[in-house]
């Protein structure tokens, strides 16, 4: 009885040690989301994995029609990769591409898109001569 016990323990700790040896980490979120309509312009990138990812994880930031846009910092953190832009973007459709090293060291890829609509504001033309009027 002994030994039926130990060789279903082997098992059974070698399946739990196993599985996490060779788990992928698979993209889990993202901020901003894939298909999101953003309404406020945003400067940094977040991608959320339900696992750990290692050094040599990146992603890049393109426009729609294939315009590079400049991602000046990358971190990769415990299960998290964010990249910050040069600059908050532009009212335009974007692609994220995004290539980690999963924790058991397999590479991952992926992209998606979201969209930058940030609401337009102009003074309306009779405010601004009112504002001329006054000062003389």
């Amino acid at each position: 009885m002994k030994k039926i016990f130990s060789v279903v323990m082997v098992l059974a700790l070698t399946t739990i040690f196993s599985i996490e040896a060779f788990a992928h980490s698979y993209l889990s979120g993202s901020n901003p989301t894939d298909g999101e309509v953003l309404t406020e312009s945003v400067q940094e990138i977040t991608l959320n994995f339900d696992g750990k990812i290692m050094e040599g994880s990146f992603l890049d930031l393109e426009t729609i029609n294939g315009e590079d846009i400049k991602v000046t910092n990358i971190e990769i953190g415990d299960g998290y990769l964010t990249g910050v832009l040069a600059e908050p973007l532009a009212n335009n459709e974007y692609i994220v591409n995004w290539s980690i090293i999963s924790s058991d060291g397999h590479p991952l890829e992926g992209t998606f898109a979201f969209t930058v609509n940030v609401p337009i504001v102009t003074e309306p033309l009779g405010e601004e001569s009112e504002k001329q009027d006054a000062s003389y």
